[in-house]
């Protein structure tokens, strides 16, 4: 083989370049090409400078081409080729040897070069990918065209809503929906009820420059929409926007718009649609269930701290009620009913303290109301470690007053017997969700339940009060009995 600059084309469906110094592997590599597809013409050149010209004269459906030349090498040839617009478009394989590094090889993927073949050449290898190229190239093309056509529908279709400017003025006088059209800084329509919405006429709003219609603006909010109009103006590839914003009408009255900015092309001159409801009825509506909640919540949080106090004014009853008796049985059942009470008017407290006052976090009530079960009994502290491990969850007043009673009764009744004399302790309490479940896990290492103390043959009004919350919370309670004493509480949650 002479010289390799051939650039004959002959007929077939795709026309292959390849580009190497080397005319040896011109040759292998043309009668690789022409031997695995025939349908596949090759044009081959040694010199890159003229490689490029030809690209950019017969637009080849792909380009093989050597990674090392001495003029040019693969990759500034590859920058050259993409940075022409006739050419950016046509794929290229480079051919690489074995030892190239991956840092050369990613170098070249940077630069435009689409996919990799390492020497020696496999016939099949090549033939597998340059079908690869000449798909996606093939693809390409047809997406390209596809665009093209699109854009020149879009054109047309944008030209013809443009024509029929009679109709559009016909539809946006009828049009609820105050419009606007901004064109070389100044509106050049708007409709009648943009001029209602303003108190004004349509003709005097004709001419005025947006800075000037931005003047029925409420003055609070005047800057901020000044900014938000300047921005839309100036910035590229802004999305339409849309604002709620107070407007002091030519009467001053004050209305609210619901305002819509969106860029159209008009008569080819670049323009901006304004559209604007009329809200005012809706946000008067919004503010007045927005005060009648306010006051709603005041009025909830009044009851809860109404609901508590009376509950301390019930507990005060109570203990000095008990100074009455000196029956150690009769005071015992006084203490317990007192802490029960205070257990419910805790919830209510919380409720007060809490943002919400339909539900709280039960993680911060545990705490506060063991540790005014163990206020009640003076040396508890001393001889009983207390471990407490609650998950954040929020719960409503109709499952927190029940489990909250629950606790009550587990901690008291640990305290009253677990831990006869001086003897020392632990409990541990732990509250978490398991899935749709809530579990309250009570646990004591004291002497122990009496065995009796089981189902209907309870005798303690504490533990038969358990039983009765956990029914009302539709839960299951598991008893153990083995080193200590364990409550396993799980009852459904229900969604707030």
């Amino acid at each position: 083989m002479s010289d390799a600059d051939n650039v004959e084309i002959q007929a077939g469906d795709a026309l292959i370049l390849v580009v190497d110094d080397n005319p040896d592997n011109l040759y292998i590599i043309r009668e690789l090409v022409t031997d695995v597809l025939p349908n596949v013409n090759v044009m081959v050149t040694t010199q890159p400078r003229k490689g490029l010209r030809m690209a950019a004269e017969f637009q080849p459906d792909g380009i093989i081409l050597d990674l090392k030349m001495p003029d040019l090498d693969g990759i500034q040839f590859c920058k050259q080729l993409k940075a022409n617009e006739k050419t950016a478009a046509i794929p290229i394989i480079i051919i690489t040897s074995q030892n190239t590094t991956p840092a050369l090889r990613a170098e070249a993927m940077e630069s435009g070069a689409d996919d990799f073949i390492a020497r020696p050449i496999n016939n099949m290898e090549l033939a597998a990918r340059i079908n690869v190229m000449l798909r996606i190239k093939m693809a390409e093309d047809k997406l390209r065209i596809l665009n093209q056509e699109l854009e020149a529908r879009v054109r047309q279709t944008t030209g013809a809503l443009m024509e029929s400017e009679i109709k559009f003025r016909s539809l946006a006088e009828q049009s609820l929906t105050g419009i606007a059209i901004v064109q070389a800084e100044k509106i050049v329509y708007a409709n009648a009820a943009l001029a209602a919405l303003a108190d004004s006429t349509p003709e005097a709003l004709l001419g005025m420059s947006p800075k000037e219609f931005l003047h029925f603006v409420a003055e609070e909010q005047r800057e901020e929409a000044e900014a938000n109009f300047k921005l839309f103006l100036t910035a590229e590839d802004l999305p339409p926007q849309s604002y709620d914003i107070p407007l002091r009408t030519v009467q001053g009255r004050l209305k609210w718009a619901t305002v819509h900015a969106g860029r159209i092309l008009l008569n080819q001159v670049p323009s901006i649609f304004l559209s604007a409801i009329n809200i005012t009825d809706r946000k008067a509506a919004e503010d007045s269930i927005k005060k009648s909640l306010e006051e709603k919540d005041v009025l909830l949080k009044e009851i809860h701290h109404r609901v508590k106090n009376n509950m301390a004014v019930i507990s005060s009853l109570l203990k000095q009620q008990s100074v009455l008796f000196e029956d150690p049985a009769v005071l015992d059942a006084f203490g317990e009913c007192i802490l029960r009470i205070r257990s419910m008017a805790l919830i209510h407290e919380k409720l007060y303290e809490a943002r919400e006052f339909s539900h709280i976090d039960f993680s911060y009530y545990i705490p506060d109301l063991v540790r005014q079960v163990f206020a009640c009994y003076k040396t508890a502290h001393q001889r009983i470690t207390l471990n407490v491990d609650a998950q954040a969850v929020h719960m409503g007043i109709d499952q927190a007053i029940p489990c909250g009673l629950i606790l009550n009764e587990m901690v008291t009744n640990a305290l009253k017997y677990a831990f006869p004399g001086d003897r020392e302790g632990v409990i541990d309490i732990c509250f978490r969700a398991d899935g749709n479940n809530m579990v309250l896990t009570f646990v004591d290492n004291g002497v122990g339940l009496p065995e009796e103390a089981n189902g209907k043959e309870i005798t303690s009004f504490g533990l038969y009060l358990i039983e009765i919350l956990t029914e009302q919370l539709s839960g299951k309670l598991e008893v153990s009995r083995r080193d200590g004493t364990s409550f396993c509480l799980t009852f459904p949650f229900n969604d707030l």
